[in-house]
């Protein structure tokens, strides 16, 4: 309970109390004249309504000769001991919460120093502090709200109570010794605080901005650099949009002709959910090759055949056209075939995130369609709902590779995934999450990936005071490429070379005078001079030249 609920109960309570007890006095006067035939004093009838509500019963007006008094007793007696009760228990409430619960620390340590100062706890500061503690750098949080202070105690981390602005407060939190102080409020509030804080440090202050046209202005207050989150997650959604796949890929997999790159989501009813690769047989059954797997949001080549497919897996396969058509017939779903030349991207919402993003993907002559809750007389835009199948539908959801959210309601971005996946099973959901609380919600309604605005805003603060810490998603470039089969390694086997542990790069074919065998076997021998056809990232691609 909280101290003001508990003080308003002790209020009334006492008010109840105070009303309660002479009006019954003067009843119990009089009812007991009526029924009882008797007179009694108003300090006699007192004595008995105190004894009757608190229990006490030394019984000097009893026994009642009248049913209607002892009727009347018992209801003093259930309404006293409620009030009782109400007023015992919750004044003890009270008085244990003031006395014995931990008073929150408003002095940090004066051993505390090189640590990193983060004023105020948000969102952003929660995805701070995971970035913080995985690099094992000291922070303290300076909170004004006592209730969150508490709660931040009870989970050890490191707080203390106080406003920010405050200058004593700021030196109570030994902000002359910090290593840096991070800033995550409305921008008018940010100003005053650098003003404040400026004045007793010379350690960088991050400032996360509102609004863009603030920097300058919150520079020239003392802060030493401005992030604003928003244009960097506008160009992360550009990238998860666009395919992981580079241009040299796609460009080698028209080339081969025969091969297609899909996606096939695994899900819950999936047989081969929560099995490994080498358990689902896929290669052996279908021909088809498992390259890597989606899983929330990263992508990542495989790493053996133990590697486990779990229900939210999205595996990327590498095959034939019938190969793939197995495939889809053992998981009972239809294919997302990945094709650079054909992507239609159908976009929602169109603030500073979403400009960014369109801006990115017109730069690369993307097929691009936004919906926009005002009309605008472009071609390019629709106005409506996003949340409404109708709107959806005439917005061209049926067709589109790629449908990107990035509105300021999570609400809408939740119920406009669900309504888009119901509408068009096979296209890419990307999602941007205002709170980290709805990144879940976000893929069980269907998104395939869900950037989180607070988790891009501490990447970027925490590459600021984080050596060597990148603020870059991982996005692979991966692609084809080709390499003779010297005299050096003739004669071996695929595995035997265990090309996939020392580069990382997958045996997509092997090329001789003869034929090229796609997705050949591990136990296949290589001749001198066949080609090996590899797939892998840049850097994978220059380890294995390195080593073979």
């Amino acid at each position: 309970m909280k101290n003001q609920r508990l003080k308003r109960v002790i209020k009334r309570s006492i008010i109840i109390s105070a009303l309660f007890i002479p009006v019954v006095t003067v009843l119990t006067k009089y009812l007991y004249k009526l029924f009882e035939g008797k007179d009694i004093t108003l300090p006699q009838s007192l004595i008995f309504v105190m004894q009757t509500i608190t229990t006490t019963g030394y019984g000097e007006l009893l026994p009642f000769s009248s049913a209607a008094m002892n009727i009347y007793t018992v209801v003093i007696m259930l309404f006293g001991l409620g009030i009782i009760f109400i007023v015992l228990s919750t004044a003890a409430t009270q008085w244990l919460h003031d006395h014995f619960e931990e008073i929150p620390p408003m002095h940090a340590s004066d051993d505390l120093k090189n640590h990193v100062i983060l004023c105020g706890y948000n969102p952003l500061t929660e995805s701070i502090i995971d970035e913080i503690e995985h690099h094992k750098i000291s922070y303290l949080i300076i909170e004004k709200n006592t209730d969150m202070v508490r709660e931040l105690m009870y989970k050890d981390i490191p707080v203390i109570l106080g406003d920010p602005l405050e200058r004593e407060v700021l030196q109570n939190a030994n902000i002359q010794k910090a290593s840096a102080v991070i800033v995550s409020s409305d921008d008018s509030e940010n100003i005053k605080l650098v003003l404040e804080a400026r004045a007793l440090t010379d350690s960088p202050i991050y400032v996360a901005l509102e609004h863009i046209r603030n920097d300058e202005i919150l520079k020239i207050a003392g802060a030493t650099e401005g992030i604003f989150p928003k244009h960097v997650l506008g160009e992360e959604l550009a990238k998860w949009s666009a395919s992981i796949f580079g241009n040299s890929f796609f460009a080698s997999l028209d080339d081969t002709k025969e091969l297609v790159i899909t996606e096939f989501p695994i899900g819950i009813h999936c047989r081969f959910a929560n099995m490994t690769i080498k358990e689902s047989r896929i290669k052996e059954m279908t021909g088809a090759m498992i390259l890597g797997m989606w899983q929330n949001g990263f992508f990542q080549l495989v790493q053996g055949p133990d590697e486990v497919m779990t229900k939210e897996s999205i595996i990327v396969v590498l095959g034939t056209m019938s190969q793939v058509e197995k495939l889809s017939e053992l998981l009972h779903g239809k294919p997302r075939i990945l094709n650079r030349n054909k992507e239609k991207y159908l976009i929602a919402g169109y603030g500073e995130a979403a400009q960014k993003t369109v801006s990115l993907l017109k730069a690369e002559s993307k097929d691009i369609k936004i919906i926009i809750k005002d009309y605008i007389d472009d071609p390019m835009f629709i106005a409506g709902d996003i949340t409404s199948t109708e709107l959806l539908l005439s917005a061209g959801i049926t067709e589109a590779t790629t449908y990107l959210i990035s509105v300021d309601r999570d609400d809408d971005a939740i119920l406009s995934s669900l309504i888009a996946r119901h509408l068009n099973p096979n296209m890419r959901i990307i999602a941007r999450a205002n709170s980290h609380q709805n990144i879940a919600k976000l893929y069980r309604a269907g998104a395939d990936f869900v950037l989180s605005f607070s988790k891009v805003g501490a990447r970027m603060m925490s590459s600021k005071f984080i050596k060597g810490h990148n603020m870059d998603i991982p996005r692979m470039n991966i692609q084809f490429f080709d390499h003779p089969v010297s005299k050096r390694y003739a004669n071996k086997s695929i595995s035997e070379l265990d090309i996939f542990k020392k580069s990382g790069c997958l045996v997509i074919a092997v090329k001789n005078d003869k034929e090229v065998i796609t997705n050949p076997s591990s136990d296949m021998s290589l001749f001198e001079n066949d080609i090996l056809i590899l797939l892998g990232s840049v850097e994978n691609a220059q380890k294995f030249t390195d080593w073979f």
